[in-house]
């Protein structure tokens, strides 16, 4: 794993990955198979410090909740969520304007394990995802091979763009 330190034992990372991976394995249907991967993809980055943050605005602090009529962004360089009033404040290059349901998706995230009564789109999930892997790619300064992999399980998906919907 790109995300592992070099020269270090990684037992954590290892036993991370493990557990995801078993719930992957024990996923009842496809429609898990998504969120599920968001998980694990948060959990790897938390584990090397660089999770986004997806509860507050990272220049007010100013905690930030899925509502239909306001907009939400997301910038890599800051880590996580800006909200509307500070991205006009404040502009910043490279922001990504994510809907409510994706919001609600990377909120989820950080729980030890994910409710089961989570009832969001593909394209909600897809949205994370692309996010989070943005946030691999430029912590890592490399590509996720695998990515193509993701894209050809949900057809339609826009690679490496969060939806908004």
């Amino acid at each position: 794993l790109v995300l592992a330190t070099s020269g270090a034992t990684q037992e954590d990372l290892y036993l991370l990955l493990l557990e995801h991976l078993q719930r992957l394995d024990q996923a009842r249907d496809r429609a898990q198979v998504l969120p599920l991967l968001n998980h694990g993809l948060y959990h790897l980055l938390a584990l090397a410090g660089v999770a986004p943050q997806v509860f507050t605005c990272q220049i007010c602090q100013t905690p930030v909740v899925p509502q239909p009529d306001q907009d939400v962004h997301f910038s890599l360089s800051n880590g996580g969520l800006i909200c509307d009033p500070c991205s006009f404040s404040h502009p910043l290059k490279g922001l990504s304007l994510i809907s409510p349901t994706v919001l609600q998706a990377l909120q989820h995230l950080p729980d030890p394990q994910l409710p089961t009564e989570i009832c969001l789109t593909t394209a909600s999930w897809l949205g994370a995802e692309a996010l989070l892997r943005r946030a691999i790619e430029t912590h890592t300064e490399r590509p996720i091979q695998s990515s193509a992999l993701i894209d050809s399980c949900w057809p339609g998906a826009p690679a490496g763009s969060p939806n908004r919907s």
